[in-house]
């Protein structure tokens, strides 16, 4: 019997370039197993800037709950200003807004953590298109801002241990 892969599809667009990144949830839930959660207030989740982003539901399909339930926030760099995309546990978020709940618990996953998991994502293209945008966006943020030279940022990247100055 083959099981279905449990995956969240997140849309990357470039001008006129559409591309879809997608996170293998099943994987990410192993490797975040043991992780503590924190508590997040739910007015931190939302379009405007500095929020996490998150889908809205639109089958009207939650539960209502009365505990916070725990959602997988991802870094993802493409969108400035977000601190994150939900990438499992739309559905509970939706409930917990529709419950009237103050905060959910988030287990969130830094863009170091992810680059460093290829498992954590459907296929080898979905991991190194992810590394290459946070990657990218972030080094860039710091040359521009000054603090960092070019060679500091080379030092400081993720494949850095990988491949060194080699590119």
């Amino acid at each position: 019997m083959i099981q279905s892969l449990q995956c969240f599809s997140f849309l990357i667009s470039f001008d006129a370039v559409h591309v879809r990144i997608q996170f293998n949830i099943d994987a990410i839930s192993k490797l975040v197993e043991d992780e503590q959660a924190s508590a997040v207030p739910l007015k931190t989740f939302g379009p405007g800037q500095g929020q996490i982003n998150y889908t809205s539901v639109a089958d009207g399909e939650f539960d209502r709950v009365t505990e916070p339930p725990t959602i997988l926030v991802a870094t993802i760099r493409n969108d400035p200003g977000r601190k994150g995309v939900v990438i499992d546990g739309n559905h509970r978020l939706a409930g917990a807004m529709a419950s009237d709940l103050e905060s959910v618990n988030v287990k969130y996953l830094g863009d170091s953590f992810l680059s460093r998991h290829p498992e954590a994502f459907v296929t080898a293209w979905d991991h190194a298109l992810y590394t290459f945008i946070n990657e990218t966006m972030f080094l860039y943020r710091c040359m521009e801002n000054g603090w960092l030279n070019d060679e500091q940022a080379i030092a400081r990247s993720y494949l850095s241990g990988d491949v060194g100055y080699k590119f």
